[in-house]
């Protein structure tokens, strides 16, 4: 079982599992929207997918894999990081000290994709959190490509004073906020 087909490390077991012959599994990392076709999970004219089934969170993954047109066969296993949520409630947050916000990327695959409007969603949320009051913003930006100097500059810019973290894990950034806003498109959600 992979958390992301299209992940170096993942694919670089899915290719060693090919080479065996042992069926893959695959658990989306997020809630996909762009319906691009990858060769991990759709296959190409020379060679068979890399994934032999597709594991859902639910009817958004089914959706967005059948877009795909991959074509294995589809179960749902619900998502387990999420489980907990279920027994929360809708109350506000008890103060307004620490947002965290973690940015929503692109997709790699979605060719409509705009990066620009990805950070005009980071400054108005910023923006909105500031003007509802937390004392403090911490943006936690995806390992990866992201270019944390980059987003600093562009908060400095509207004058939008906040913390920007790139390195190291997420739960201590998660555990010290009172309210978390993220990407539905990753499995920081």
């Amino acid at each position: 079982v992979v958390g992301d087909s299209e992940a170096f490390l993942s694919r670089v077991l899915l290719e060693a599992a090919a080479v065996e012959r042992i069926p893959c599994d695959e658990f989306p990392n997020g809630m996909f929207m762009a319906p691009q076709k990858f060769d991990a999970r759709s296959g190409t004219p020379q060679r068979p997918p890399l994934i032999s089934r597709f594991l859902s969170w639910g009817q958004q993954n089914e959706a967005w894999i059948s877009e795909t047109g991959a074509g294995q066969p589809v179960f749902r296993v619900g998502n387990p990081v999420v489980w907990h949520f279920k027994t929360t409630t809708d109350q506000a947050p008890p103060s307004r000290g620490t947002a965290l916000v973690l940015p929503i990327g692109v997709e790699r695959g979605d060719m409509l994709g705009c990066h620009g409007q990805a950070m005009t969603y980071l400054v108005n949320t910023v923006g909105l959190l500031c003007n509802l009051g937390y004392e403090n913003v911490h943006v936690k930006v995806h390992h990866g490509p992201f270019n944390p100097d980059y987003i600093r500059r562009a908060l400095a810019h509207y004058k939008l004073p906040c913390e920007v973290y790139q390195a190291g894990p997420l739960k201590p950034h998660a555990q010290a906020a009172e309210l978390v806003i993220g990407p539905v498109n990753s499995g920081a959600i």
